[in-house]
């Protein structure tokens, strides 16, 4: 028998060295009231000085802040609405605790002054530059006690992830999948490291022709390099945006690769930032979409400190060919390659942190569900897109989903018939919040509007009709790598019925689905699926009802 023989790491353990700490309490200084979710740090020399720590008061107003050697320091507050504080500059000796507490002015609710350096205007007025730099530097506050809530692991909370499907003209939801997780959260989503995307873009074409895009979090907003890549300008809010001020950004000339542009939205009364929405400054080419846009939203808990509490980033899913390839006795065969947006999918997320739900206003909301006959349905799953909120219908088709957050949502209908085309029944998106509109309504969709969420709007034709398919492994779950589909009949075309040739060349999407549109309700349709490890499953033939959808559930044999 052989011997294993395992090597073991020898540690030269160095002598500790003490430690120097700066610690105080953060006071308002009119009421001596503790002052929550101060952003403290921690400056070498002055107060221009490198910033060396950085700290967040607690619900109490302690804060402690760890130096790393000893030398001159300052120590700089900054709540979102005052101006920063800083304090006399004073000596740290090796191991010593110093004891600063700091007392900071009243909130007034005035934008204050400050000249931020790095940072690029859009606008090179002088009096524009100046506003534009105070909205900066509130919105960095924000976001600096962001990433110290996720740094110092401040909070609990249930993270809930979806992952949805968008019929592309009218944002309608084609279908939803969810994941949840519990616990202390270290970083609700990942963004790519500043530099990188200084430098790649925030884009990027793959090797199997799709794209990777990449959105902004906390550290990306406040990294040198967002800084110099971008320019700022004041926004002006529009009729959605009320009660709002907004700094947009957008990259400087210079810039060649894929970037971002949008705008942070603060709170026109308190300047707290509430969410930052972003674009891209150029779409991959021949994508007919142009809503490729996701937003962050920010919410400050009692306790002082920040969290991103929704987010989203929305993106085209494209195929090719988009025609047939045709082939006549009298033609050439031919296909148009162009990429077009079959569907939108986004992806998001919602934080549901202990403290903020105690913090947060929620709303009841109270409606009914109809079927597509506009009958009252009773039984049918309500569901707050998003999130865990669900409830089932009564008997008159009413419903009410409680603990709902204020601004746009959405409210799903799940019901028996829709499921099988991987379709969520009805749903209708609502403003939650004071001065609410009417209790929604939803009504399930007809055959005619499955037809044109499946189709892209193409409305159903009397004697043609469309394929759902659904790919399934050997085990029945969901064939997630993307598979070619074949799909092709013969009919006779033109007054001299001339013998055509169709053929449908799709791809799977990540969940093993694709959609076939506008086939001839009276003709045998043969369906060919590849298998991953090369192959092709036996052909499936069937019809397609005219001016509906059929569900094909296709499994994939054991090779």
């Amino acid at each position: 028998m052989g011997v294993i023989r395992l090597l073991l790491p020898v540690l030269i353990l160095a002598p500790a060295l003490p430690a120097q700490v700066v610690r105080g309490r953060v006071t308002e200084g009119v009421s001596g009231q503790a002052l929550s979710g101060v952003v403290i740090e921690l400056r070498s020399g002055d107060a221009n000085g490198p910033r060396v720590g950085t700290s967040l008061s607690s619900s109490s107003g302690e804060y402690a802040v760890s130096a790393p050697a000893a030398g001159r320091y300052v120590v700089l507050a900054k709540r979102i609405g005052v101006r920063r504080f800083a304090s006399e500059a004073f000596d740290l000796a090796l191991g010593e605790t110093a004891v600063r507490n700091l007392a900071l002015d009243p909130v007034l609710y005035t934008l204050p002054e400050v000249v931020v350096t790095g940072l690029t205007h859009c606008d090179a007025r002088a009096r524009d530059g100046a506003r534009v730099a105070s909205l900066w530097e509130e919105a960095r506050t924000a976001l600096l006690a962001t990433q110290l809530s996720l740094r110092d692991q401040l909070y609990k909370a249930h993270v809930t992830r979806y992952v949805r499907e968008l019929e592309p003209r009218t944002r309608r939801i084609l279908g939803e999948t969810r994941s949840e997780v519990s616990g202390v959260v270290a970083r609700p989503f990942l963004a790519a490291d500043a530099e990188s995307l200084s430098v790649h873009g925030y884009w990027v074409s793959r090797p199997d022709s799709g794209v990777t895009y990449y959105g902004p979090d906390a550290d990306v907003l406040l990294s040198d390099a967002f800084l110099r890549d971008h320019c700022f300008r004041e926004a002006r809010a529009p009729r959605d945006r009320r009660g709002m001020v907004g700094l947009g950004f957008q990259p400087v000339p210079s810039r060649t690769v894929p970037d971002v542009v949008g705008v942070l939205w603060l709170d026109a009364r308190s300047f707290e930032l509430r969410f930052v929405e972003f674009a891209y400054s150029r779409n991959m080419s021949g994508t007919d979409s142009v809503d490729v846009r996701g937003e962050v939203h920010f919410a400050r808990l009692p306790t002082g400190a920040w969290i991103i509490r929704r987010w989203f980033i929305r993106l085209p899913i494209s195929a090719r060919p988009t025609a047939p390839v045709t082939t006549l006795v009298t033609q050439a065969p031919w296909v148009l390659v162009r990429p077009v947006t079959l569907h939108l999918r986004e992806e998001g997320g919602e934080v549901a942190a202990e403290a903020l739900l105690s913090a947060t206003a929620t709303w009841s909301v109270r409606g009914q569900v109809r079927d597509s006959a506009n009958q009252p349905l009773g039984d049918a799953r309500v569901r707050l897109a998003g999130t865990r909120l669900v409830t089932t219908t009564t008997r008159a088709g009413t419903f009410t989903l409680d603990s709902v957050p204020p601004g746009r949502q959405v409210i799903v209908v799940e019901a028996a018939g829709y499921d099988s085309l991987g379709l969520a029944g009805g749903d209708v998106a609502i403003d939650v919040g004071p001065g609410m509109a009417a209790l929604p309504t939803v009504r399930l969709l007809d055959t005619r509007q499955v037809h044109a969420r499946l189709c892209v709007g193409l409305a159903p034709r009397r004697g043609r009709g469309s394929m759902r398919l659904f790919v399934r492994t050997s085990d029945g779950e969901p064939m997630v790598t993307r598979l070619p589909v074949s799909v092709s009949w013969r009919e006779v075309a033109g007054r001299t019925r001339d013998s055509t040739y169709q053929m449908h060349e799709l791809y799977t999407d990540s969940q093993g689905r694709v959609t076939v549109c506008d086939i001839p309700s009276d003709l045998d349709v043969s369906i060919v699926v590849a298998r991953p490890e090369g192959g092709s499953e036996p052909v499936v033939t069937m019809r397609a009802p005219d001016r509906g959808t059929r569900a094909v559930w296709i499994r994939l044999s054991t090779p």
